[in-house]
């Protein structure tokens, strides 16, 4: 796992198919498989991912919470913005109007939803 290689890592979290490290910094690493919907929050769709690689998306944005579902990733940072990855259906990005079910592929914030969180349930 050389991307890791001097990070001190504090929290992981692992579902069937995909992991996630977040770092004593805040930085936020994502690997695993089955990434069809994008909720690596690499900016697309991969095969399996079997290294850790950071999530661009959210550097500079301190992360100090996490939570993977099958098709989606909820992060929390430290100023309680909430963002999210994947599979729209579960995400909050949409209206009675705007219903969609497109993948978001990179870590976007959750205008709406604005708490502070220290830590999100795991399943």
């Amino acid at each position: 796992m050389a991307a890791l290689v001097g990070e001190q890592v504090v929290l992981v979290h692992a579902n069937e198919t995909s992991s996630c490290a977040i770092t004593e910094t805040g930085g936020i690493y994502t690997w695993g498989g089955l990434n069809c919907h994008g909720h690596l929050g690499r900016g697309g769709i991969e095969e399996e991912q079997a290294v850790p690689r950071r999530v661009e998306r959210l550097s500079g944005v301190r992360v100090t919470a996490v939570a993977l579902g099958f098709a989606h990733m909820l992060m929390a940072d430290e100023d309680g913005g909430t963002w999210a990855c994947g599979r729209r259906a579960g995400l909050g990005f949409y209206s009675m109007d705007t219903w969609q079910l497109d993948p978001v592929y990179e870590p976007t914030l959750i205008p709406t939803l604005r708490v502070r969180v220290r830590e999100l349930p795991l399943e």
